[in-house]
């Protein structure tokens, strides 16, 4: 048995090791997964841990087999558990604990949506029929105040969202400006369709805005791109090629880079056309990452065969990727209790008029707070986000449950669990574990970031 990647600190501080029972019978947890490159290597997806195992070693891992010697390290790192042991009380319970440890009474996480105008007109667009507001002046100054008297001292991390966040950019400059001013820590990303980014603005981005990664979206390449995101400018303008140029000029720069991918029947014939330009262009940046994900409705139009062809292309163009490591392909070295910033007390949405929510999928709704009336507290919503979607029979002995992103009130919830979509997940858990194991626990240029908003398990 060799350790690429320690037992998680806090999971050691919680739960320490596990007794053994010499008259029980052990299996493995649920929660463990085994991949087999040159040699087969087991990941706890609680504590953390990953092993590379001996062949001898993986065959404990078979069956439910009586107590013997050569168990003790693995009961010990909760690698086995007993023929009884109820997997998922151990975890939820563990979870809990943690939960309670954490500091609740401070925010250092934030979504700042400059405006919800935006200069592109993509078809699939969620945000489509919301209200064009832009935030001004005197919500930005003030949000920097509240954002000092919550921070507790923490790092802030700051996520430009919108509409296009560069549409405004005025109120990115006053935020930033005001938390150099008043001498807070922080750092940014940016969630944009790169088309604004200009040298002058790369470089502001760089000394002011402290930004680290910039996440653009390309859906195919030059006619498939340009139909989908429609840009409001002259028809004449070649925007495929103007977004490229400036993913160049931000990765030169020094800011790293995370292509999103958005597959659907409108240009599954596309990705792999467009993965190949990619590779060939950017393969040599080491801050350049892709990922994909499929376009599913929320009402369940979809197939059960329209699903799985487009799981298999995303695992054939991934599969072409992970060749060049321009997918994300780590595991975490931190425990995360929280699914996503929803259901985070140290994370909170801003709206361009200083409401304080809960997702940016409901900038309109879910509203729990407001930073020019701190005293105005709506708890129930935030409890409301608390509660995972369990829903199917199969929750309770889901290998994938430490790492399940769904919250009940999610509208993605009830579409995005079920086979097709669980086996995508396993394929990059796998490929992660592996990646690992080649790295010798090693971590990604993009792990080391402190900017965990693009989660791309």
């Amino acid at each position: 048995m060799k350790t690429i990647i320690p037992q998680n600190v806090l999971f050691d501080k919680i739960i320490g090791k596990q007794a053994i029972e010499k008259s029980k019978k052990y299996r493995p947890l649920i929660f463990t997964v085994i991949a087999n490159e040159q040699v087969p290597i087991i990941y706890n997806l609680v504590t953390l841990e990953l092993l590379e195992l001996t062949n001898q070693e993986v065959k404990l891992f078979d069956n439910e087999i009586p107590y013997s010697k050569e168990l003790d390290v693995f009961i010990e790192k909760w690698f086995l558990v007993p023929n009884d042991f109820n997997d998922a009380v151990f975890y939820k319970q563990f979870i809990s604990i943690a939960d309670k440890l954490k500091k609740k009474d401070a925010i250092y996480n934030y979504t700042i949506m400059t405006t919800t105008d935006c200069n592109a007109r993509c078809f699939y667009c969620y945000e489509k029929g919301t209200q064009k507001v832009a935030m001004n002046e005197d919500t930005a100054h003030q949000l920097v105040k509240y954002i000092k008297n919550h921070s507790k001292d923490n790092k802030i991390k700051i996520c430009w969202f919108g509409g296009e966040p560069l549409f405004n950019r005025k109120a990115i400059d006053i935020i930033s400006e005001d938390l150099i001013n008043e001498k807070l820590n922080f750092n940014s990303l940016m969630i944009t369709n790169g088309y604004l980014f200009d040298d002058e603005t790369i470089n502001t981005a760089i000394t002011k805005w402290k930004l680290k990664i910039v996440q653009i979206t390309l859906d195919g390449t030059e006619e498939i791109y340009n139909k989908t995101k429609n840009y409001i400018y002259e028809a004449n303008i070649n925007y495929f090629e103007r977004i490229c140029n400036n993913i160049e000029k931000l990765l030169i720069s020094g800011i790293g880079v995370v292509i999103r991918i958005n597959i659907g029947v409108h240009n599954i014939t596309d990705i792999d056309s467009l993965s190949d330009y990619l590779i060939k262009r950017y393969k040599d940046y080491k801050k350049f990452r892709i990922y994909i994900v499929p376009l599913f409705d929320f009402t369940n139009k979809r197939t059960s065969t329209e699903k799985q062809n487009l799981i298999n292309e995303i695992i054939r163009i991934e599969s072409k990727l992970y060749e060049h490591n321009l997918v994300r392909a780590y595991l975490p070295r931190k425990l995360t209790v929280n699914k996503c910033m929803a259901d985070d007390d140290a994370s909170t949405l801003v709206t361009p008029d200083g409401k304080l929510g809960m997702c940016e999928h409901f900038s309109e709704s879910e509203i729990w707070g407001d930073i020019f009336k701190e005293d105005l507290i709506n708890e129930d919503i935030k409890k409301s986000w608390y509660i995972s979607y369990d829903h199917f029979s199969e929750c309770s002995t889901c290998k994938l449950m430490p790492v399940c992103k769904m919250i009940s009130k999610c509208p993605e919830a009830s579409n995005i669990c079920d086979e097709i979509s669980r086996n995508l997940k396993f394929y990059r858990l796998k490929r992660a574990i592996i990646n690992e194991w080649k790295q010798n626990g090693k971590l990604d240029i993009f792990a080391n970031e402190e900017t965990a908003k693009i989660n791309l398990l």
